[in-house]
């Protein structure tokens, strides 16, 4: 199966923010808030049982001040996020990087030729394939994937070549035949 693609910023952000979401620092960053919200909701069950003793406001201001805590720093992990990526964009050689992609599925090999050059990867060093409504990533280690993008897809379907790269991942011994 062999089709064309235009990879642009755009494309780059998806992955990148895609990516993110399952990143070792946001992994990292999972914990703390899992405990933080059960810390909260045990300042709100306290903050029930208090609430007669008159000690209930000085608790609801701690459950306050603890969701806001939480807010703030996950809206500052998101900020500081698409800042890298923006600063990653813009510091990437647009010629090199962005452009139009020719790729060919074999049994084989993933094939990518761009302008400047091209390369083969074995599906043997692919790590893992997710997808979300516009894109596949095909991901080469934890931080690096190849992205097909649907908007600028020709040459084959989204669909098509989602089960291509499922297929080409797990081949089936006993069909010899090409794919």
């Amino acid at each position: 199966m062999t089709f064309t693609y235009e990879f642009g910023k755009a494309d780059a952000r998806a992955f990148l923010s895609h990516h993110g979401r399952f990143s070792h620092p946001f992994r990292a960053l999972r914990w703390p808030v899992c405990i933080h919200l059960v810390l909260i909701l045990g300042v709100a069950l306290v903050a029930g049982l208090y609430w007669r003793t008159g000690r209930g406001p000085l608790v609801a201001a701690a459950l306050a001040y603890s969701l806001v805590f939480l807010l703030v720093v996950v809206f500052v992990y998101e900020k500081r996020r698409s800042k890298t990526t923006s600063r990653l964009l813009d510091a990437a050689d647009s010629a090199n990087v962005f452009g139009r992609r020719t790729v060919e599925l074999t049994r084989e090999h993933l094939r990518i030729q761009w302008p400047e050059g091209e390369t083969a990867i074995p599906w043997s060093t692919i790590v893992k394939v997710t997808r979300t409504s516009d894109h596949i990533f095909a991901y080469r280690s934890d931080d690096e994937a190849v992205v097909i993008p649907r908007a600028s897809l020709e040459g084959a379907s989204f669909d098509d070549v989602w089960t291509r790269v499922n297929e080409c991942l797990s081949p089936n011994d006993e069909d010899d035949a090409p794919r």
